[in-house]
Protein backbone atom coordinates (compact mmCIF):
# COMPACT_ATOMS: atom_id res chain seq x y z
CA UNK A 1 0.00 0.00 0.00
CA UNK A 2 3.08 2.23 0.53
CA UNK A 3 3.05 2.43 -3.13
CA UNK A 4 -0.50 4.40 -3.38
CA UNK A 5 1.41 7.42 -1.64
CA UNK A 6 3.50 8.34 -4.48
CA UNK A 7 -0.23 8.98 -6.92
CA UNK A 8 -1.83 10.52 -3.83
CA UNK A 9 1.07 13.39 -4.01
CA UNK A 10 1.45 13.66 -7.80
CA UNK A 11 -2.07 13.51 -8.57
CA UNK A 12 -2.60 17.22 -7.52
CA UNK A 13 0.89 18.19 -9.21
CA UNK A 14 -1.03 17.22 -12.41
CA UNK A 15 -3.61 19.47 -12.42
CA UNK A 16 -1.98 22.42 -10.67
CA UNK A 17 1.66 22.82 -11.86
CA UNK A 18 0.37 25.49 -14.14
CA UNK A 19 -0.95 27.26 -10.96
CA UNK A 20 2.16 27.18 -9.54
CA UNK A 21 4.32 28.89 -12.05
CA UNK A 22 1.66 31.22 -13.18
CA UNK A 23 0.65 34.82 -11.48
CA UNK A 24 -2.81 33.78 -9.53
CA UNK A 25 -5.64 36.15 -7.95
CA UNK A 26 -8.14 35.06 -5.33
CA UNK A 27 -11.84 35.50 -6.62
CA UNK A 28 -14.26 35.67 -3.50
CA UNK A 29 -17.57 34.25 -4.88
CA UNK A 30 -20.99 31.78 -3.24
CA UNK A 31 -19.06 31.82 0.19
CA UNK A 32 -15.82 30.60 -0.74
CA UNK A 33 -13.33 31.82 -3.51
CA UNK A 34 -11.91 30.33 -6.62
CA UNK A 35 -8.52 31.40 -8.63
CA UNK A 36 -8.32 33.08 -11.90
CA UNK A 37 -4.77 33.06 -12.95
CA UNK A 38 -2.35 34.45 -16.45
CA UNK A 39 -1.24 31.37 -17.68
CA UNK A 40 2.88 30.96 -18.27
CA UNK A 41 1.96 27.88 -20.08
CA UNK A 42 -0.94 29.14 -22.98
CA UNK A 43 -1.79 25.47 -23.85
CA UNK A 44 -2.15 23.82 -20.39
CA UNK A 45 -5.73 24.54 -19.09
CA UNK A 46 -6.27 23.81 -15.49
CA UNK A 47 -10.45 22.57 -16.25
CA UNK A 48 -9.05 20.35 -19.10
CA UNK A 49 -6.84 18.20 -16.95
CA UNK A 50 -9.16 18.46 -13.83
CA UNK A 51 -11.74 16.83 -16.50
CA UNK A 52 -9.04 13.82 -17.44
CA UNK A 53 -9.84 12.64 -13.66
CA UNK A 54 -13.34 13.91 -13.63
CA UNK A 55 -13.75 11.59 -16.87
CA UNK A 56 -12.08 8.97 -15.24
CA UNK A 57 -13.99 9.09 -12.16
CA UNK A 58 -17.33 9.11 -13.88
CA UNK A 59 -16.21 6.04 -16.11
CA UNK A 60 -14.99 4.21 -13.13
CA UNK A 61 -18.30 4.97 -11.53
CA UNK A 62 -20.49 4.21 -14.13
CA UNK A 63 -18.66 0.47 -14.62
CA UNK A 64 -19.72 -0.06 -11.06
CA UNK A 65 -23.08 1.11 -10.92
CA UNK A 66 -24.03 -0.72 -13.90
CA UNK A 67 -22.16 -3.73 -12.32
CA UNK A 68 -24.26 -3.15 -8.91
CA UNK A 69 -27.58 -2.86 -10.71
CA UNK A 70 -27.07 -6.51 -13.01
CA UNK A 71 -25.73 -7.62 -9.64
CA UNK A 72 -28.58 -7.21 -8.13
CA UNK A 73 -31.14 -8.21 -10.69
CA UNK A 74 -29.58 -11.53 -10.96
CA UNK A 75 -29.71 -12.36 -6.97
CA UNK A 76 -31.80 -15.39 -6.75
CA UNK A 77 -32.88 -14.31 -3.64
CA UNK A 78 -33.75 -10.50 -4.14
CA UNK A 79 -33.49 -8.04 -0.71
CA UNK A 80 -35.75 -5.40 -1.27
CA UNK A 81 -35.43 -3.09 1.19
CA UNK A 82 -31.14 -3.52 0.34
CA UNK A 83 -31.81 -3.26 -3.43
CA UNK A 84 -33.70 0.13 -3.20
CA UNK A 85 -31.13 1.43 -0.52
CA UNK A 86 -27.89 0.58 -2.59
CA UNK A 87 -29.73 1.26 -5.86
CA UNK A 88 -31.12 4.84 -5.00
CA UNK A 89 -27.34 5.74 -3.34
CA UNK A 90 -25.31 4.22 -6.33
CA UNK A 91 -27.59 6.31 -8.70
CA UNK A 92 -27.18 9.76 -6.69
CA UNK A 93 -23.83 9.19 -6.70
CA UNK A 94 -23.33 8.52 -10.65
CA UNK A 95 -26.09 11.12 -11.38
CA UNK A 96 -24.16 13.99 -9.49
CA UNK A 97 -20.74 12.98 -11.59
CA UNK A 98 -22.04 13.13 -14.44
CA UNK A 99 -23.71 16.47 -13.64
CA UNK A 100 -20.74 17.48 -12.29
CA UNK A 101 -18.70 16.12 -16.00
CA UNK A 102 -21.23 18.09 -18.05
CA UNK A 103 -20.40 21.41 -16.27
CA UNK A 104 -16.70 20.82 -16.34
CA UNK A 105 -16.89 20.12 -20.43
CA UNK A 106 -19.01 23.33 -20.71
CA UNK A 107 -16.54 25.27 -18.55
CA UNK A 108 -13.62 23.55 -19.96
CA UNK A 109 -14.52 24.00 -23.72
CA UNK A 110 -17.59 26.18 -24.14
CA UNK A 111 -17.06 28.25 -21.52
CA UNK A 112 -17.01 31.56 -24.41
CA UNK A 113 -21.04 30.33 -25.19
CA UNK A 114 -22.17 31.09 -21.47
CA UNK A 115 -21.42 33.87 -18.88
CA UNK A 116 -18.13 32.17 -17.48
CA UNK A 117 -19.21 33.13 -13.31
CA UNK A 118 -22.70 31.06 -14.40
CA UNK A 119 -21.28 27.78 -15.55
CA UNK A 120 -18.49 27.92 -13.23
CA UNK A 121 -20.96 28.93 -10.40
CA UNK A 122 -23.13 25.55 -11.61
CA UNK A 123 -19.78 23.74 -11.55
CA UNK A 124 -19.19 24.66 -7.81
CA UNK A 125 -22.87 23.89 -7.15
CA UNK A 126 -22.94 20.12 -8.76
CA UNK A 127 -19.53 19.87 -6.82
CA UNK A 128 -21.41 20.64 -3.59
CA UNK A 129 -24.22 17.89 -4.49
CA UNK A 130 -21.56 15.03 -5.17
CA UNK A 131 -19.66 16.03 -1.80
CA UNK A 132 -22.50 16.86 0.79
CA UNK A 133 -25.19 14.43 -0.98
CA UNK A 134 -23.66 11.30 -0.39
CA UNK A 135 -23.72 11.41 3.52
CA UNK A 136 -27.07 12.99 3.00
CA UNK A 137 -27.97 9.18 1.08
CA UNK A 138 -26.63 7.57 3.46
CA UNK A 139 -28.58 9.28 6.72
CA UNK A 140 -31.98 9.21 4.57
CA UNK A 141 -31.37 5.83 3.82
CA UNK A 142 -30.47 4.00 6.84
CA UNK A 143 -32.45 4.24 10.24
CA UNK A 144 -29.88 3.27 12.52
CA UNK A 145 -27.34 5.81 11.44
CA UNK A 146 -30.51 8.28 11.40
CA UNK A 147 -31.33 7.27 15.09
CA UNK A 148 -27.97 7.36 15.55
CA UNK A 149 -26.85 10.98 14.58
CA UNK A 150 -29.70 12.64 15.53
CA UNK A 151 -30.28 10.84 18.92
CA UNK A 152 -33.63 9.84 18.48
CA UNK A 153 -34.97 6.90 20.67
CA UNK A 154 -36.83 4.14 19.37
CA UNK A 155 -40.57 4.40 21.23
CA UNK A 156 -41.14 0.65 19.87
CA UNK A 157 -38.19 -0.46 22.48
CA UNK A 158 -39.97 -2.93 24.82
CA UNK A 159 -38.24 -3.23 28.16
CA UNK A 160 -38.92 -6.22 30.17
CA UNK A 161 -38.41 -6.95 34.14
CA UNK A 162 -38.09 -9.96 35.90
CA UNK A 163 -39.17 -10.67 39.30
CA UNK A 164 -37.89 -13.43 42.10
CA UNK A 165 -38.64 -13.93 44.91
CA UNK A 166 -37.20 -16.20 47.06
CA UNK A 167 -37.73 -17.81 50.22
CA UNK A 168 -35.33 -19.14 53.12
CA UNK A 169 -37.23 -21.99 55.03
Amino acid sequence: MKWILIPIFLIPFSIDWNLMISRVYMQPTFGGFYMEYIKKVSWASQSRFQLVFIIIALVSTIVCTSVTFYTLIMLPKRIRSVERTLSLATAYISMSFIVLAVFQILFAFFSYLFTTSAVFGYALLSYDFLNVGSPIIMICMSKRLRRHTFGIEDGSQVTRVFSKTITQV
